[in-house]
């Protein structure tokens, strides 16, 4: 910090003010510097202002937690990051004062202000349960907040994953100063089992949200995985296996369904539907069919039961109608693991899985959303799920996310009950409704519609 102090003569600064709370930390640091080179003005607040004053630049106003709502006055955004950490020990009632109490003081001071944007740095921790007690005060805070954002005072939750930095500390640290350059080398290769952030990183990235007309509900920083990982190596691995074994091991069982399938109800035995993939580029997504022709071309929870055959309750039950998805996979058009792919119709989920950038990558059999039980009817929920993937996947969470689906961890995207939007009725178990356009009846795999 004190490079910031030889640079604060002869600098212009924009309009905008930014106030920081928890800046003695790695990105506490990292960010005051980002947003001073960037122009921004900068006020901080800290539980004692005089310990941090002489490595502040003399530009930055500095007040105590009681002076807050004289610091946040006319400032265009606050960022806070102080919290009370599991290092830091003390019972949860201690953790609630700090991560909770104190966070909602500071938002609703912000807002009371006209401030329009808040962004709340909270953890991967409180995802979980076993996050402690700074995961589960985290947790809690987050949902207050939620409260608390409308369109006049966003909120954004920065969520962020192990960080690493000057400043570091525990084995994260011991990895980046590793001798002769390995320590770069172990970050590369630990980034492909698990999610970790380099402080700079995350100031990049909440800077955005500052300057973004549009910031998201939540944004997820992480490292990115890179073009060639350990993870993509993995990845390739886990789908190969996938696409031999469903000819091979459920060779068998495959055939009967086909045969229960063709024989049980009028149709093809595979149904071809079309699907939103990487990049929003479309492709042809193959299963085996589970509803009667003529189900209106919908969301699954938009249909209603009575659209779902006896074997094909039976196949969705068991996943048995994914396997022939292995098609997908050997096309590259789908992964095991990701986001399950939706139907371009579904235009709320696509324009919020864009805001998120969930198109980024490709769409999979199985994905996070799924096993954590978010269907295709909530779209924000399930584009941030997307998201959260997206951002902090690697070895451990993809095989995490494989075991559950086959505990048969999640619902899925469950068929709508006998009140969703599409209903049977006497004549659409042979004709589609006017309103959408039908399912079509299977065509041999690769053929396009």
């Amino acid at each position: 910090m004190n490079k910031l102090k030889n640079q604060t003569t002869n600098r212009s600064f924009n309009d905008s003010v930014i106030v920081v709370t928890g800046v003695g930390g790695v990105v506490g640091r990292q960010l005051v510097q980002h947003l001073f080179d960037r122009g921004y003005q900068v006020r901080v607040l800290s539980r004692n202002a005089k310990t941090l004053e002489p490595s502040l630049p003399e530009s930055v106003t500095v007040g105590n937690y009681d002076e807050m709502d004289s610091i946040v006055l006319g400032a265009d955004a606050v960022i806070h990051l102080a919290a009370r950490n599991n290092d830091q020990g003390g019972d949860l009632e201690a953790f609630k004062q700090d991560n909770v109490e104190l966070t909602l003081k500071l938002a609703r001071a912000a807002k009371a202000n006209g401030i329009g944007k808040f962004i709340f740095a909270t953890t991967t921790k409180a995802l979980t349960d076993k996050g402690g007690h700074y995961g589960t005060s985290k947790a809690i805070a987050e949902q207050n907040l939620e409260q608390l954002s409308n369109s006049a005072f966003r909120v954004t939750q920065a969520r962020l994953c192990p960080v690493y930095g000057n400043g570091t500390r525990g084995k994260i640290k011991l990895l980046q100063n590793l001798p002769m350059g390995l320590g770069k080398l172990a970050l590369w290769l630990v980034r492909s089992l698990v999610p970790i952030v380099s402080a700079k990183r995350v100031a990049e990235g909440m800077t955005a949200v500052i300057e973004s007309s549009d910031p998201l509900e939540e944004v997820c920083l992480s490292d990115p995985i890179g073009t060639f990982s350990v993870y993509g190596i993995f990845k390739a691995l886990m789908n190969f296996i996938f696409v031999i074994a469903v000819p091979t091991i459920t060779g068998v069982p495959c055939l009967i369904a086909a045969i229960a399938v063709a024989t049980t109800s009028k149709g093809g035995v595979l149904f071809i539907q079309r699907r939103v993939g990487k990049n929003q580029r479309p492709f042809q997504l193959c299963k085996f069919r589970t509803m009667f022709t003529g189900t209106p071309n919908a969301g699954t929870h938009e249909v209603g039961k009575s659209y779902v055959t006896k074997v094909g309750s039976f196949l969705r039950k068991s996943k048995m109608d994914e396997l022939p998805q292995a098609w997908n996979v050997l096309k590259r058009e789908l992964n095991l693991i990701g986001p399950r792919p939706c139907l371009e119709n579904q235009s709320e989920l696509v324009q919020e899985r864009e805001r998120y950038g969930v198109f980024e990558v490709l769409p999979g059999i199985t994905g996070y959303g799924q096993v954590a039980g978010v269907d295709m009817s909530q779209p924000r929920k399930l584009a941030i799920h997307d998201h959260r993937y997206v951002a902090f996947r690697g070895i451990l969470f993809d095989i995490k996310i494989a075991l559950r689906t086959v505990l048969g961890g999640g619902f899925g995207d469950p068929v709508g009950g006998e009140t969703a939007s599409a209903t049977i009725d006497s004549d659409s178990a042979n004709q589609a409704t006017p309103a959408a356009s039908p399912i079509e009846p299977a065509k041999p795999m690769g053929v396009q519609k």
